[in-house]
């Protein structure tokens, strides 16, 4: 390699270094998961009828964690497959729309436990309680 190759390289390292750590400084994680990415796994859980990927969802620290088994989940998402229609995000709080296999607007709201990652792995989220309009469902 030349000197100016060098140098070249040089000066591209310090630039992504750098940047790297604006970002990490300013509190952004360099991978991460969004809420709406939680409750996406979730809802996918649900439809795939999926007892692990669910529980993977929740916040362990919930009192309904080791009860909410698949008939729990069945009982409240009965019209499977679902999909997310409309989410309105306030903080840890989101409000979903989900809209059924029969056309049905099923609305819920998710309450989230903010997990802090790694600086590798960033902020994930997991779900700490969900209400629908007839009372708590989970918490």
């Amino acid at each position: 390699m030349n000197k100016k190759n060098t140098l070249k390289t040089s000066t591209a390292l310090r630039w992504i270094a750098l940047l790297l750590a604006a970002a990490l400084f300013a509190g952004c994680s360099l991978t991460g998961e969004t809420i709406r990415d939680r409750i996406d796994k979730f809802i996918t859980a649900i439809n795939n009828q999926d007892p692990q990927g669910i529980k993977d969802c929740l916040d362990p620290s919930a009192a309904s964690y080791n009860t909410a088994d698949l008939n729990f989940w069945n009982h409240y998402f009965n019209n499977i497959p679902y999909t997310i229609a409309n989410l309105y995000q306030s903080g840890n709080t989101a409000t979903v729309h989900f809209s059924g296999s029969n056309g049905s607007d099923l609305p819920m709201v998710f309450e989230m436990t903010e997990n802090q990652g790694t600086l590798l792995s960033g902020t994930t989220y997991s779900i700490r309680r969900i209400t629908s309009s007839s009372g708590t469902i989970f918490e």
